[in-house]
């Protein structure tokens, strides 16, 4: 059985989400304590020893993430809750964090209990938590780092030292700038999706290129281009126009 804790200063969000938990998770989660305010939850966390917490993210007088930055062992599992903003939204996406969207849908908040079962332990990682704040700090169109899976579990890596993402069946292979290779647990058009950068371009079905690694283009019938490591790839022939376009107009 899962310890949980809401925190949430509307008090319709609150008992909305309790009686969800209740009606569709009342086997797994048992609803610890339900908090007002961050400060209130502070006081409540060492008490309770919580698994999850259920954390607004807009709260009057200390944020959620304030709220978390003020504990520094943080031996627990978040799950925040949010109204859509799209750039916090994808900052959690970047970082594996999970998040329900307002109001929140009973599926959803199923599909969000499940992975927090199926995972070994619940101890939220510092190393995401830490992520999501850096990736906080970027407003700029592109993200700071990215979580990705691997057999070994999540790795963090900051995004402009990906030279290109290479596909390699149901998994990918990411060639970093330090010579590094990781074979990720995602399909190449998820490693696209997720990164969503004017940045990258899909020059080839097989191949992510990281545009700011470029050395040269060399012209043929798709032609090819040589990054920063010297490493040649091929630009399919139907791709050719629109990636020069693309590489032009940055």
């Amino acid at each position: 059985m899962i310890k949980a804790i809401i925190v949430d200063d509307q008090a319709f969000c609150v008992e909305m989400l309790s009686d969800l938990l209740q009606d569709h998770c009342g086997k797994n989660v048992q609803l610890v304590a339900a908090c007002s305010s961050g400060r209130d939850a502070l006081k409540q966390i060492p008490k309770v020893k919580p698994d999850v917490i259920f954390l607004d993210v807009e709260m009057p007088g200390m944020t959620g993430f304030e709220m978390l930055k003020k504990i520094t062992k943080r031996n627990f599992e978040v799950i925040f809750t949010t109204s859509y903003d799209k750039y916090m939204v994808d900052a959690m996406r970047h970082s594996a964090i999970d998040y329900l969207m307002k109001p929140i849908k009973p599926e959803e908040l199923k599909e969000s209990v499940n992975r927090l079962l199926k995972k070994h332990n619940h101890n939220f990682s510092g190393d995401r938590i830490q992520a999501l704040f850096d990736n906080l700090r970027s407003r700029k169109n592109r993200f700071n780092k990215i979580a990705l899976p691997t057999r070994d579990g999540l790795v963090f890596i900051a995004i402009d030292q990906i030279l290109q993402c290479e596909s390699d069946s149901n998994y990918t292979t990411i060639h970093l700038a330090s010579g590094e290779k990781l074979l990720v647990t995602k399909t190449l058009k998820d490693i696209e999706t997720l990164i969503d950068s004017d940045e990258f371009f899909r020059i080839h079905h097989s191949h992510l290129v990281n545009l700011n690694h470029i050395k040269r283009y060399v012209k043929g019938a798709g032609g090819y281009v040589i990054l920063n490591n010297d490493t040649s790839v091929n630009v399919s022939r139907n791709r050719k126009e629109d990636f020069i376009e693309h590489f032009s107009n940055l």
